[in-house]
């Protein structure tokens, strides 16, 4: 599912700049009083320092390979993924990649893939190439090389599936999910390939040659497309992900694209594809593997993927140091002189929003920050794009600790009267609770 370049309206922020999985869980710094039994409050480690031990594996060198020869060294590494709920089926790509850590067996496979193509519940299916390079849809494929699992907040229910989900990341829309063949008697460790990534001292060229292959309209695995890096480092605005330093490519890409591979000519995984122009033709975009220029952080999916991995455990999913949510959902109301409000639908629970004060049925209609070049920005809200193009300027100067001022309309005695509030950020994790709650 190819990611369209925003400005879309978005209808719902509740885990705005945070996991947007369902049941995900609050984690402060410090232990608050009258903790309620659905809560755990405690330090996370650091994630940065535990991905560490995690090891993505590049060759010995960077061999010299033609477009035909790499594609056929890769293309098996390209999975289908198809998710499905009460709402409908869903479908994107992955892809699978060799990657060290300790615990992990042979039998274990993990699998890259976008966050946006995996952040609904859901019944997964992961259909990997077969022995002959077919995939599902072609005659003859192999159904042994199709796994299934499901994406919830119980995963003590799916112990022993054969996909899981490791985690996933709004910010940087990267997920990874685990095959597990333990137990499989008809497909073995050796049947199953994995890429790599380019060595340390591999550096991506304005203009190198890559292809693509991903799962265009959810119906055509395992198709190849090619061109070019456009551009690197480019600043986009991509759907409700927000900002974002992509590979800007002229690779032709579809919906049902994202989570794919972008390879280069020695067949190497340098970017995951995730969005595209519904309006310009050859303008596409894919998360590098590591970000190079213009970044205060690398938000490549190296970085981020070794992350989720190192602080995934039996009970939870991984999750990445620092992120921060809104704490609220929002509702445009129709004005009867055509205007538009944003009502505050819900307030989650001991999120920064509560604590500073924010109650269901405020509207809010301003923000008051310092963007990046510190300058005092004050932005009037009257939408769910104006609230988020907001945060995301903030997102880009703001931490844990600093503070914002934000301004609701607030009934009190029949009218409704203007209440500024200091919006403190202090929520510092968001961890996806996917075992038993734990009673405190």
């Amino acid at each position: 599912m190819k990611k369209t370049l925003s400005k879309i309206l978005i209808l719902s922020l509740a885990l705005l700049m945070a996991l947007s999985m369902a049941g995900c869980y609050l984690f402060f710094s410090e232990e608050p009083e009258d903790v309620p039994e659905t809560f755990t409050y405690t330090l996370l480690p650091d994630s940065g320092n535990l991905a560490d031990n995690v090891d993505f594996n590049s060759p010995t060198e960077n061999g010299s390979f033609n477009r035909l020869a790499a594609i056929n060294a890769v293309a098996r590494s390209v999975v289908a993924i198809s998710i499905q709920n009460s709402v409908g089926t869903s479908y994107g790509s992955g892809v699978i990649v060799d990657i060290d850590v300790s615990g992990k067996t042979s039998d274990q496979f993990y699998i890259l893939t976008c966050h946006h193509v995996v952040s609904g519940e859901g019944d997964i299916t992961v259909s990997v190439p077969d022995k002959n390079s077919r995939n599902t849809g072609d005659e003859n494929y192999d159904k042994n090389f199709e796994f299934t699992g499901t994406i919830d907040n119980n995963k003590s229910m799916h112990a022993g599936s054969e996909i899981t989900l490791v985690g996933g990341d709004k910010d940087s829309d990267v997920a990874v999910l685990m095959l597990d063949l333990k137990g499989n008697e008809k497909v073995k460790a050796e049947d199953i390939v994995a890429c790599q990534i380019p060595k340390d001292d591999y550096v991506i060229q304005l203009g190198e040659d890559v292809f693509a292959v991903g799962n265009p309209s959810g119906m055509l695995p395992m198709t190849v497309s090619n061109g070019i890096i456009s551009y690197i480092d480019r600043l986009v605005t991509v759907g409700s992900v927000g900002d974002m330093n992509l590979l800007q490519i002229d690779v032709q890409i579809n919906h049902g694209n994202s989570g794919g591979a972008l390879f280069n000519y020695y067949g190497q995984l340098v970017g995951i594809t995730n969005a595209g122009s519904d309006e310009y033709d050859g303008l596409n975009y894919a998360i590098p593997y590591k970000n190079t220029t213009n970044v205060k952080e690398d938000q490549g999916f190296v970085t981020i993927a070794k992350q989720l991995i190192a602080t995934k455990t039996d009970s939870n999913y991984g999750y990445i140091s620092g992120r921060w949510m809104l704490g609220v959902t929002v509702k445009e109301e129709a004005l009867e002189n055509g205007g538009v409000r944003l009502k505050v639908e819900e307030v989650i629970e001991k999120g920064n929003a509560e604590e500073s004060g924010v109650k269901v049925g405020d509207i809010i209609t301003k923000i008051t920050y310092k963007n990046a070049d510190g300058e005092t920005k004050m932005d009037d809200i009257t939408t769910s794009a104006g609230l988020s193009a907001a945060l995301s300027e903030i997102k880009k100067a703001y931490k844990i600790g600093d503070s914002f001022s934000m301004t609701l309309a607030r009934i009190e005695n029949g009218q409704y009267v203007s209440k500024t509030i200091d919006f403190k950020l202090q929520v510092e994790y968001i961890f996806c609770d996917t075992g038993e709650r734990p009673k405190v």
